[in-house]
């Protein structure tokens, strides 16, 4: 006699979107059509890529554009780009003559949305350093640049960072 297989575990919602179906409709309603299109270009661009769950969401990404607005950033760094979905909407939404620098190890995935970058109009503001994120933000901070937004995808280097900053008395 054969044994079955044990029932899926339901998802578990957390959050205010208590269901898929619900989540589903806000992105359909609200997100989508308020996403520009360089951003749906290079969203269904990496969904193609076998680490695609690395994307930052479409919901997220409006997120930070509001908070992007509300600071008023004109500088910004991303830790951890992969294809450049929050980095490029970043780009779009900061001025201008604002700056983004990118930092990643991975310059192969970079490069998967970097000619959607140009065609959006944004590579003047964008610097992408190929480096491990601790020597390229110490770089930084040597040159006392000063950045009003920081995204990091690796929320352990990130504050060890901020640790670091704090306790030498500078704060950007």
């Amino acid at each position: 006699m054969s044994k079955k297989p044990p029932p899926e575990k339901p998802i578990i919602h957390n959050g205010l979107l208590q269901t898929d179906e619900l989540y589903k409709y806000l992105l359909e309603t609200n997100v989508y059509p308020r996403e520009p299109e360089p951003l749906k270009e290079l969203r269904a661009l990496t969904a193609s890529h076998p680490w695609a769950v690395m994307g930052t969401a479409p919901d997220a990404g409006q997120m930070i554009g509001m908070l992007l607005k509300l600071v008023g950033a004109k500088k910004a760094i991303e830790i951890g780009v992969f294809t450049g979905y929050s980095f490029l909407l970043t780009a779009l939404t900061i001025p201008d003559d604002g700056k983004i620098v990118a930092i990643d190890m991975d310059r192969e995935s970079y490069e998967i949305g970097r000619p959607i970058f140009k065609k959006a109009g944004v590579e003047h503001k964008i610097e992408f350093i190929e480096s491990q994120a601790l020597p390229a933000l110490d770089k930084i901070l040597e040159n006392l640049e000063i950045m009003e937004m920081v995204r990091a995808h690796n929320s352990d280097i990130w504050w060890l960072w901020v640790v670091m900053v704090v306790v030498d008395d500078w704060w950007w």
